[in-house]
């Protein structure tokens, strides 16, 4: 229990050392990365009940480290435990996973009751190695809100569930790029909230994201092939996606646009999702990716939550918009979001092209917002 403020070369920083307890502590206004595992061996670390507030980003770096894009919780090895921590203000990172060579296919020992908010970018950044663990690690009850560009950044990842929680009140709320079997389960996804617009509203003449489209959910682009799986949604609730006062083209689901590269082929499906609207251009659009020459989306709707119709209990399909994709099949189109949704599952295999190699993965760099 200790209480850490205006210092100038990180927080706690665990360097070569197993087994430690870092608990309760208080750290406020520092330089670096805050609470940090240095050089990717550490293991068996339990940080539990920690706050970091207003992480800043360093005038320079040493040779080989990255303070000046600092995380509030950098992680390089998963084989520790975060706990019912809090990272709050950083210029950079809430938590960082930033895995050295050699351990992204080692497993988290906890990932549970963490909160992450008022970032400067990103909430959760997995990147540029990503965390690809040998088998499927839940991260239990993660929240995160208020972030000024993304909430969650999944990259080159794998084997990832998020097991209740919510991301709220963020430019884009989750990312999924070049990453297979991320699931989000008993989650909710938020745009603008109430509480979040009193606050922009009272402080004039200061910007908000409000104000640019804002984004739930975007998955990498898919055709069905005999690939892995890609992004699955169970039991998700969507809301906040529909406000008047902000940008029209907000939504709540749309398709990753960075990387349009088709080698890389993941299937998306949904089950159980709700949403505070019934206007389909506020739940999902595959517009944007759709002016970029992709039009063969397929997406699993396994219950029939996304049913125009309100009628089907499932198998669904949320296909792009093209002749190639819904010919011969029984479809309605969904309003305002060049896509149309055909009955049973025999569209995800319509105008798919028989699996390719994988995608080469991309030089890893700062994501365009």
């Amino acid at each position: 229990k200790n209480s850490i403020i205006f210092s100038k070369n990180r927080c706690v920083n665990v360097h070569g050392t197993d087994g430690l307890y870092i608990g309760e502590n208080v750290a406020y206004d520092t330089v670096g990365h805050c609470y940090a595992l240095e050089l990717g061996s550490e293991t068996n670390n339990l940080f539990d009940k920690n706050i970091g507030v207003l992480t800043k980003k360093a005038s320079a770096a040493a040779s080989g480290e990255t303070d000046t894009t600092p995380a509030t919780f950098l992680i390089t090895h998963p084989g520790n435990s975060w706990t019912g921590n809090v990272a709050a203000g950083s210029e950079h990172y809430g938590f960082w996973i930033s895995l050295i060579s050699g351990v992204s296919n080692e497993v988290v020992k906890s990932f549970a009751d963490n909160t992450i908010h008022s970032t400067f970018h990103m909430g959760i950044r997995s990147n540029p190695v990503g965390w690809r663990p040998s088998v499927p690690q839940t991260l239990v009850n993660t929240k995160v809100y208020r972030n000024r560009v993304r909430g969650m950044f999944l990259q080159l990842s794998s084997n990832i569930i998020f097991d209740g929680g919510f991301v709220s009140d963020c430019r884009h709320a989750v990312d999924v790029r070049l990453s297979d079997y991320i699931t989000f389960k008993n989650f909710f996804i938020r745009g603008n909230t109430d509480d979040y617009m009193a606050i922009v509203n009272s402080r004039v003449g200061q910007p908000s994201h409000c104000t640019t489209a804002t984004s739930g959910i975007r998955p990498h682009i898919n055709v069905y092939t005999a690939g892995n799986e890609g992004t699955t949604l169970e039991n998700v609730g969507f809301s906040h996606f529909a406000r008047p006062e902000c940008n029209a083209n907000s939504v709540a689901i749309s398709m990753d646009s960075h990387y349009r590269v088709q080698s890389f082929t993941a299937p998306t499906s949904f089950s159980g999702i709700t949403f505070d609207t019934t206007a389909s251009k506020d739940a999902i659009s595959l517009c944007r990716i759709a002016t970029q020459g992709v039009t063969n989306i397929a997406i699993l709707d396994a219950d029939g939550s996304f049913d125009p119709a309100g009628s089907s209990t499932g198998p669904g399909t949320i296909v792009s918009d093209d002749v190639s994709m819904t010919d011969g099949k029984t479809c309605e189109a969904m309003i305002n979001s060049c896509a149309q949704y055909c009955q049973g599952d025999s569209a995800l295999k319509a105008g798919a092209a028989p699996a390719p190699s994988p995608a080469t993965a991309p030089s890893p760099t700062e994501p365009a917002p």
